[in-house]
């Protein structure tokens, strides 16, 4: 039998058997990696007797077919290759990037340090004890450094441990994969030399490929991402994008720009994961990470069983010396595990770069610690290498492979009771109110459904069994009866608002699946559920209310747009901002509103009436600030809100053209061949609308000039002469025009919009007014602030062309000199005169 036919024989028997490791698992209680690795060891087992005593017991056929099975070698390299790529992107893309980024920093510790710690403290412990070199130790301290989150993370889920947990065990394991294979390859590298290698040179090379690794793979996935959008959703597309993503972003960065490959890939996978899903619809995304989680299945089934199959063999050269060399290993990496935990991680979150972790999380991470597919691969590749002695491979080999194992049936078997004991399983005090709240909730519908259920059935309501039993399951329901106190109140207030906050993000993802709003748009707005949410995790109700202020506030792109506008006369980017904002707010309303009712409908049945009513008040003033905005964009530009507006019901009424064909498909009232023609049609109608109407911001000057009541009476000519000594600008609300004190060096005509002059008593300016004309005349610091209080476009004068202006237009320079006057008597005491 050929070595290919073999090699796909194996590779569908240990998928068919793979496919009852999950069932095999939950029956005995064990991680799923422990079962796969009990099962690689008895095929291995087998395959290794397969060429002794045990092979001449056997029929003929099935001797020569083991012996064959026996003699086909997959390199270990050669499984990191094939499967890695897609463990790490499997894991990256339904890795909940938010949540990273909130415990950024004691996930890289645990992720980069605790490696580096690792491999020092284990290479240090063992080096005394082995007569391999300090390098040689050093390597098995990499080897050994990775950690399997796939045991952890369904142990996990079936416990209902915390999702943050989940999150920093899943992200440090991620992480720390790239930085122990990086270590892996620079300790290679100095055995091969013939030393211990440059321990400065060794950390460059490490930061570099880290960091390389990391900037590279953030670029491949936001070009996929961007790729992704071109595509059609028909799903084969997307998924065939992502799977190339994985392996260009591992094998590129590996073994053409070498730097880390692993850091690469999952950089992509999170970029791309976190970009793509707020640039598909939701049903595409969803069958899009289903594939992927069936892919991520195989490949570590594949992996783990295909490297546990190797076990028997590294094992058979176990001696006497190597238990005392685990014994050395296990409280080595125990050791330099507690250190990053109970030491480097508190002082993180002393210095305020990391939030607190609970000491039940820390003793979670300590013992959950487990080695898998990749410990055992890298320990088992060592022998792949030319120039690595015979004792190096003894040493990395047997004593990596006995520790993984140890981490598998001694720490994996008892990870679950340890959850239970700490009470990581059990609900906090708010969610067991909310369960009880919706566990009485439910009763009582069923209670009243199976009630007329029975009377149409004939039979007696109070004769049912089940209805009985429901009867007195709601009587046994705790009852809210003691007051609550204000932490318990603001905790209340503060799930209400969470889950209007994931409701929100919900219609969002609605509107993105029918196509009725733009990918910048849509990227925008879950980015504001996101920052609602990190607030009220972090400041409660307090947290919320700021952030939803902030969200109708401009950000740092507006004013730098802004800016450039008012310093360049460049208008693109504000003009592109300001559509953004039209649209993000035209949406953000229609949302809101649908939330309201929802919050109406919904929220007193989970929470206290005045939890519910107070939720609702804090959300309806978020109606408020963001009508305010709409109102404000819309009083500049009521041409371009109107667009909007029937842009959005063109993606509606295209929305439900489509469902109809669909329908009508289904129905077989069209044939296919119709059906894909109307589609077509469809599409194409879609593409257009995807350009967004373009927001003219009525920044030229010699319009804006001629609309002003003091210069109607100009000539064309003095018009056009009048329009070169100005600049237009456009004023943000709020946006402070002029700074009391400051230098007056240009005054301002306003073409549309209102200011407010800061004085005792405020004084406003709207349309056809100016100001700022105090400072050229007196030459004068300015005597008070003035503040836009809407869109504002103005016309700038400035200092050095104010004269010609005035020459230019003698009947305005008067009424300027006028007006100024009568403003010294009413704005100073005493009056100046103005020359």
């Amino acid at each position: 039998m050929s070595s290919i036919v073999l090699a796909v024989l194996a590779i569908a028997a240990l998928l068919g058997l793979s496919a009852f490791v999950p069932v095999l698992a939950e029956r005995l209680r064990l991680p799923a990696t422990t079962v796969l690795a009990l099962g690689g060891i008895a095929i291995g087992s087998v395959l290794y007797l397969a060429g002794g005593e045990v092979a001449a017991t056997l029929p003929t056929q099935v001797s020569h077919l083991l012996g064959d099975l026996a003699d086909l070698s997959i390199p270990p390299d050669t499984l990191l290759l094939i499967f890695l790529p897609v463990l790490l992107f499997e894991s990256s893309i339904s890795l909940d990037a938010r949540a990273l980024r909130d415990d950024a920093v004691p996930v890289l510790a645990m992720a980069v340090l605790a490696v580096l710690v690792t491999t020092i403290v284990v290479g240090a412990s063992l080096d005394p004890f082995t007569v391999v070199p300090l390098a040689g130790c050093l390597l098995l301290g990499a080897v050994v450094a990775t950690t399997d989150p796939i045991a952890v993370i369904g142990v996990f889920r079936e416990v209902g441990a915390p999702r943050r947990l989940s999150d920093l065990v899943e992200g440090e394991s991620l992480l720390n994969d790239a930085a122990a294979i990086a270590l892996f390859g620079a300790f290679i590298d100095a055995l091969r030399a013939g030393g211990d290698g440059d321990p400065v040179s060794i950390l460059l090379t490490f930061v570099r490929d880290f960091i390389g690794g990391g900037l590279f793979g953030v670029l491949l996935g936001r070009l996929g991402a961007t790729v992704l959008n071109k595509l059609d959703s028909t799903g084969p597309a997307e998924i065939t994008l992502s799977l190339a993503l994985a392996y260009i972003a591992y094998i590129v960065g590996e073994h053409v720009l070498n730097i880390s490959g692993v850091v690469a890939t999952v950089a992509a996978g999170v970029v791309f994961g976190y970009l793509g899903r707020r640039r598909v619809s939701g049903g595409a995304w969803a069958s899009m990470q289903k594939v992927w989680t069936q892919l991520g299945f195989w490949a570590a089934s594949l992996v783990f069983v295909l490297a546990a199959m190797l076990i028997p063999k590294v094992l058979a050269e176990f001696r006497l010396t190597d238990l005392l060399l685990l014994v050395i290993l296990i409280l080595a990496t125990f050791t330099a595990r507690i250190f990053v935990l109970y030491a480097v991680i508190p002082l993180l979150t002393m210095v305020k770069l990391a939030k607190p972790i609970r000491s039940a999380y820390r003793a979670v991470m300590l013992w959950g610690g487990l080695r898998g597919a990749v410990t055992l691969a890298l320990a088992l590749a060592v022998s792949e290498f030319d120039g690595i002695s015979e004792e190096v491979q003894h040493l990395v080999e047997v004593v990596a492979v006995s520790y993984v194992l140890f981490t598998l049936f001694v720490q994996g078997t008892t990870l679950r009771p340890l959850i239970h004991w700490l009470k990581l399983n059990q609900l906090g005090p708010l969610e067991r109110m909310v369960r009880n709240r919706a566990l009485e909730l439910s009763q009582s519908n069923m209670l009243d459904q199976l009630r007329l259920e029975a009377v149409r059935l004939g039979i007696d309501p109070e004769t049912s069994p089940e209805i009985d039993r429901l009867y007195k399951a709601r009587l046994a329901t705790p009852r809210r009866v003691a007051p609550l106190g204000d932490d318990m109140l603001a905790q209340q207030l503060s799930a209400a608002l969470f889950t209007l906050t994931r409701r929100e993000a919900e219609l969002y993802v609605a509107e993105i699946g029918r196509g009725l709003v733009g990918r910048r748009t849509a990227s925008q707005l879950l980015g504001n559920t996101d920052r609602l949410q990190d607030a009220l995790q972090t400041d409660g109700a307090r947290g919320y209310r700021s952030v939803a202020k902030r969200l109708t506030r401009f950000d740092t792109p507006m004013r730098m747009a802004a800016w450039s506008q008012r310093t360049f006369r460049w208008s693109t980017p504000l003009a592109m901002q300001l559509a953004d904002r039209f649209e993000v707010m035209l949406v953000s309303r229609r949302v809101l509103a649908e939330l309201g009712e929802f919050a109406k409908d919904r929220l007193p049945m989970l929470f206290e009436p005045r939890i519910a009513e107070t939720a609702l008040h804090v959300l309806e003033d978020r109606q408020e600030l963001t009508e305010r905005s709409f109102d404000a964009l819309e009083l500049q530009y009521p041409e371009y809100a109107e667009a909007l507006r029937a842009r959005y019901m063109d993606r509606a009424a295209l929305r439900m053209e489509e469902e109809a064909y669909q329908q009508m498909l289904q129905e077989r009232l069209i044939t296919p061949p119709v059906y894909r023609d109307l589609m077509e049609a469809t599409r194409q109608r879609a593409k257009r609308l995807e350009r967004a109407p373009r927001l003219d911001l009525r920044m030229d000057v010699r319009n804006l000039l001629r609309d002003l009541p003091l210069f109607k009476d100009l000539e064309p000519e003095q018009l056009t002469a009048m329009s070169r000594l100005l600049r237009p600008r456009m004023a943000l609300p709020r946006e402070r025009i002029v700074r009391v004190g400051s230098i007056g060096d240009r005054m301002y005509f306003i073409a549309s919009g209102a200011v407010e002059v800061m004085l005792d008593e405020p004084v406003r300016l709207g349309t056809g007014d100016f100001f700022g004309e105090l400072g050229l005349l007196t030459r004068e610091p300015r005597r008070a602030d003035v503040v836009a209080m809407g869109y504002c476009h103005l016309l700038e004068l400035h200092a050095d062309v104010f004269e010609r202006f005035l020459a230019a237009d003698p009947q305005a320079a008067a009424a300027i000199r006028r007006i100024a006057s009568e403003r010294l008597g009413v704005w100073r005491e005493p009056a100046d005169e103005v020359e």
